[in-house]
């Protein structure tokens, strides 16, 4: 549940508020839904929910259902795909560009691309050889 609420960023850089999402849910659903409700799911441990309110919180995360299964199969490549995203974003990376039949990658190809962006990272805070050594003087 926390990861996506890690999606949905404000222009300040916060996550959406568990406030909004329930007012958002109450709305969408036709009921009223709690702010300590939507709270209470971000706990670990938490109890898990009717399934109307799952539905409407992987609609309003966009998300499809399965996102939200107790079953690892259903949600781990998702899981990787949005973790990807978060750091894609979190690193300034505007756009990944994939071909345009791969709708999906693979959770192999999820992997390499994570390691990718860990190792631009890792890179980054690496001093260059190039920076450590001293301008030679023009001798005449």
């Amino acid at each position: 549940m926390n990861l996506l609420f890690a999606t949905i960023i404000d222009n300040d850089g916060g996550e959406v508020s568990t406030l909004t999402v329930a007012q958002a849910l109450s709305k969408s659903m036709g009921r009223q839904v709690a702010e300590e409700d939507i709270e209470a799911l971000r706990r670990p441990g938490a109890r898990r929910p009717s399934d109307s309110l799952l539905g409407g919180l992987a609609g309003y995360f966009d998300m499809p259902e399965s996102f939200l299964s107790d079953e690892p199969e259903q949600y781990y490549s998702m899981f990787l795909q949005l973790s990807l995203l978060i750091m894609q974003r979190d690193k300034g990376i505007p756009f990944i560009a994939l071909r345009p039949n791969s709708d999906h990658l693979d959770d192999n190809a999820l992997h390499v691309l994570t390691r990718y962006l860990e190792y631009l990272d890792e890179k980054a805070l690496t001093p260059s050889p190039l920076d450590s050594k001293p301008d030679k003087e023009k001798t005449t």
